[in-house]
């Protein structure tokens, strides 16, 4: 469905640095990549998770797979178009929701937004009829449809806004952080509906988000992105398996600082290669510490805090869940 082929986008950065050098001097530029030498490849009903930290270049990938942008070099071709060259036909089988970007007419009713979108995709009254009901039994639709936009709330709007997206029943959905400012019940609604979609339609989903949660509850694989190349690409459960070799010990004390310093004095090499990640809470009586267990067990660690003699008001173990995992991972400088 979606075949990316040593794809880079360039930027072009002008080097002047006042606006008489610009006038008298030659104009020279310095190059910005924003993607380097991408090669991506996923098939029909894929749910992929595209993730990285800020400026990885996430959004310019999904910018060039929308066709909004060229990319300098490389070739795109999804579902058998090119989403620029062949921008008018590709579009009709996309849907594209990017964070808090409304899509929505404004002054206007949700249910006018709705009817527009109904006669622009040519839309059967019966189409358009069971897929309110889809939309009215998993986000509550109803509830909104006639209401003025202007007078929504973020989380009204962005259920309408992905509800909009997906009235036509795209075969392509691109989500650049579609959950942010949700609260909990809107997320698990949306989660729920975009699950059921790639059931019952194949839709396949690239889905952008820093919230883990949304990566670990819809997609199957994960792309991680770092300084616009692709570093890792693998199913979730493989990368778990891969990456999530950590255990979370958090503790409550008053002794956290003393806990700190005789963690770092003990296991120094540990420390220095990352085996152990001390987090700093930013709270005075709690710590907590990320232990590889592929280097050492996390027993041993606890039994020295213990034989410090402090006061430990509660201690915690966990499984570290996605979000731990790729933190951990940008801890220990990447993959």
């Amino acid at each position: 469905m979606i075949e990316v082929n040593n794809v880079t986008k360039i930027y072009k950065i002008s080097n002047r640095k006042s606006f008489l050098q610009d006038l008298f001097l030659p104009k020279t530029y310095k190059k910005i990549y924003a993607v380097k030498n991408i090669n991506l490849y996923i098939e029909q009903g894929e749910k992929v998770g595209y993730i990285g930290s800020n400026g990885a270049g996430k959004s310019t990938t999904v910018k060039l797979l929308t066709g909004i942008i060229r990319p300098t070099q490389g070739r795109i071709s999804i579902n058998g178009l090119d989403p620029f060259i062949d921008r008018n036909d590709y579009v009709k089988n996309i849907g594209v929701v990017f964070g808090q970007r409304n899509q929505l007419f404004w002054d206007l009713r949700v249910r006018d937004s709705f009817k527009f979108n109904k006669d622009l995709y040519q839309l059967s009254d019966n189409y358009y009829k069971d897929k309110m009901k889809f939309f009215e039994k998993y986000i509550d639709l109803h509830e909104i449809l006639d209401k003025p936009v202007m007078k929504l709330s973020l989380g009204q709007k962005m259920r309408a806004n992905i509800a909009l997206t997906l009235l036509h029943s795209p075969k392509i959905i691109f989500l650049d952080e579609p959950t942010i400012g949700l609260d909990i019940f809107t997320k698990a609604a949306i989660r729920e509906m975009l699950l059921i979609l790639n059931k019952v339609y194949g839709t396949t989903i690239l889905f952008t988000s820093h919230d883990m949660e949304d990566i670990d509850k819809i997609c199957d694989r994960i792309v991680l992105l770092e300084n616009g190349e692709i570093i890792e690409d693998k199913g979730i459960l493989d990368f778990k398996e891969k990456y999530g070799t950590y255990k979370m010990i958090s503790f409550k004390t008053k002794n956290a600082s003393k806990i700190k310093e005789k963690i770092e004095l003990l296991y120094s090499d540990y420390v220095q290669n990352n085996n152990i990640i001390i987090h700093n809470e930013g709270i005075a009586n709690k710590i907590s510490i990320s232990v590889d267990e592929k280097s050492i067990n996390a027993s041993e660690i606890i039994k020295e805090i213990f034989a410090l003699d402090v006061d430990v008001q509660n201690i915690k173990i966990d499984e570290n869940n996605l979000e731990d995992i790729i933190r951990n991972v940008y801890a220990k400088g990447g993959i």
